[in-house]
């Protein structure tokens, strides 16, 4: 299971981002499930939205409706836990939708991330594992 980050759902979308051939080949390569936190699915929507307009955003949302993603709600214990993240490293700043993917990655048990955010996800230790194995 891997849960993504914002970055590479954008890109897998975007024909003329950097990162689109890239992406998209390791997605369609890909045969484990693709966790999405709802604050990512919105933070995408937005992006590929207002770059790529309203055709690319419902081709988005057809995916999950069609369950190629699964969309993941945070708990309670994921806004703790993020909150807890954004105290400790507000000074970089990390930011809620990361703080949250990290928590649902902990609470998932889960090491991967797809995300091309190594600032942040390399710096932190996951409370289950001594670091985040950043995909693609």
């Amino acid at each position: 299971m891997i849960v993504a980050d914002t970055g590479p759902l954008v890109a897998a979308l975007d024909r003329d981002d950097r990162d689109h051939v890239r992406v998209a080949a390791f997605l369609a390569d890909l045969r484990e499930p693709v966790v999405v936190p709802t604050p990512v699915l919105y933070e995408t929507c937005f992006f590929v939205g207002s770059r790529l307009g309203a055709q690319a955003e419902a081709a988005l949302l057809r995916q999950v409706g069609q369950g190629r993603l699964r969309i993941e709600r945070p708990t309670d214990m994921d806004y703790e836990r993020a909150a807890a993240l954004v105290e400790r490293h507000g000074d970089w700043p990390l930011g809620a939708v990361d703080g949250l993917v990290c928590a649902i990655a902990e609470r998932l048990g889960t090491l991967r991330l797809l995300s091309f955010d190594h600032r942040h996800f390399a710096a932190l230790r996951p409370a289950h594992g001594d670091g985040f194995e950043l995909l693609p």
